[in-house]
């Protein structure tokens, strides 16, 4: 019962820093996105794609090893303190070296100043890693969410005011520069731990096997889902890709609120019990539960009124957004659900397995990307979604069987809310279906389909799905009881 009260009150931070993260983020992207123009995003979109590649090598999977280790000592902390700086360091001097031959590859002269300045992200970082680490595995998600909303109110702050005085893509570059900075200086600050001047090889070498595996998982992660942005930039242009990055962005919203919330405390909190199969079962069954009363309805509504949430929200100039978010919704649903999965393999030490499902689905999107591609921006939604349906169950199987939870178990967890969803979709497209197609910019019609769409789902929720409600509403009481008597769960 402690565990799962610090575990309820880290989520309730998590949340909050998440809530206000987003919000940030949300409202410097619409003030952002009528500033700056769609080659600008395009621009950092082309950019980014290289510098979270490089990005994925700063600490060579040393911050899970972190947190799943039991027994983490000083020196331990202090050698992977020491390796990731100079980790990181190299980054920059490498990308800074490579910059002009990569913006040659896009045939974009005015990326090359772009990424070497992007390059000083990953020496800052490179510091922070382990200190922000250290916070996330002693469970102080008070002090995270802080370090976390912190920087991003900064770095959003920053790039609307240099967006307003006419520095165009060098406003979101500055805002990347100013977040990485705020968080590494706010995580020295409030972490208890300091480095010492300790570098153990062997320590290094005890979690080698598990963080290499895991960089290697990462790494292919990364090039499956980041390969969409590569081929548009590359052979469709930097307006296409500004319009693809921004649809993808707003699917991914719900996913970052709440899915990336609970995954972020569900791996610290669940490596504590590491080897109880029934506890790790019975809390994931909760999560897939919790997650899909949330993301569902969200990305569903997403997908009905994308048309008036474009032209009221964002503008006329983002139209092909439109036709984006129909296709990306139901990605943003599976993917709210199986982003949850990667803990499993990192808390139960199976990072080998972790390695080898990335080795297959990378083949597999790829694969479609690249037939996706002959259609435009569309083709390329189409195939995201496509094969976000064929990895949906294998996704799950695999890690489900290392904590022996049947996967229908888990899909029974998350039909409730998918039906609430689907009848909160049915009505509001029925309704839309009476109003004129001019009022589609209306905004107090966009807000009214809104409110309808929240009290179907609300309705439906509380009269088909309230024990899923009221469980919640019980563990989060439960939670702020000082003396509370122990579960036999």
């Amino acid at each position: 019962m402690q565990l799962k009260n610090k575990a309820v009150r880290s989520v309730q931070w998590a949340s909050l820093s998440q809530v206000v993260k987003q919000l940030v983020q949300f409202g410097a992207l619409t003030v952002l996105a009528v500033i700056l123009a769609p080659g600008d995003f395009g621009l950092l979109s082309m950019a980014l794609v290289v510098t979270g590649m490089v990005d994925l090598f700063k600490d060579f999977g040393t911050r899970v090893a972190i947190i799943q280790k039991k027994d983490a000592t000083d020196r331990f902390l202090s050698s992977i303190f020491w390796v990731n700086a100079g980790i990181g360091s190299l980054a920059a001097g490498v990308l800074i070296l490579i910059a002009p031959w990569i913006a040659s590859v896009y045939n974009e002269p005015r990326l090359t100043p772009i990424l070497q300045i992007l390059a000083l992200n990953f020496p800052i970082s490179g510091i922070g890693v382990s200190l922000k680490t250290y916070l996330e595995k002693s469970i102080a998600f008070g002090t995270i969410g802080i370090v976390e909303a912190g920087s991003t109110i900064l770095g959003a702050i920053t790039a609307i005011v240099l967006a307003f005085m006419g520095y165009g893509v060098w406003s979101l570059v500055v805002q990347s520069l100013v977040a990485t900075t705020s968080v590494t200086l706010l995580s020295w600050i409030f972490s208890t731990w300091r480095p010492s001047l300790t570098f153990h090889w062997p320590e290094i070498r005890g979690v080698l096997g598990y963080s290499l595996n895991y960089t290697g998982y990462t790494i292919l992660n990364y090039i499956a889902r980041n390969v969409d942005y590569f081929l548009i930039g590359r052979y469709l242009g930097q307006d296409a890709l500004g319009y693809y990055t921004l649809a993808y962005r707003i699917m991914v919203y719900p996913i970052q609120n709440i899915s990336g919330i609970i995954n972020k405390v569900m791996f610290p909190v669940l490596s504590k019990v590491q080897d109880d199969n029934r506890l790790i079962s019975k809390a994931y069954l909760q999560i897939a539960a919790t997650v899909s009363l949330v993301t569902f309805p969200l990305m569903l509504g997403v997908m009905v009124l994308s048309d008036p949430f474009v032209k009221v929200v964002l503008g006329e100039k983002w139209l092909p957004v439109i036709t984006l978010l129909v296709i990306l919704a139901p990605v943003g649903l599976l993917q709210s659900i199986n982003s949850t999965v990667g803990a499993i393999f990192l808390i139960k030490d199976r990072t080998e397995a972790l390695l080898k499902w990335g080795i297959f689905s990378a083949a597999i999107v790829i694969g479609a990307f690249t037939y996706g591609l002959q259609y435009g921006i569309e083709g390329m939604a189409w195939a995201y979604l496509a094969t976000s349906i064929v990895l949906f169950i294998p996704s799950l199987a695999i890690p489900m069987r290392f904590i022996d939870l049947p996967v229908n178990k888990v899909l029974r967890a998350t039909l409730k809310p998918l039906l609430g969803g689907l009848l909160m979709l049915g009505i509001l497209v029925a309704i839309r279906s009476f109003i004129p197609a001019s009022f589609d910019a209306n905004t107090l019609v966009f807000a009214g389909l809104v409110l309808t769409g929240i009290l179907i789902y609300a309705g439906y929720t509380w009269t088909f799905n309230r024990t899923s409600v009221l469980q919640i509403r019980e563990l989060i009481s439960a939670s702020h009881k000082k003396n509370a008597s122990p579960s036999p769960s």
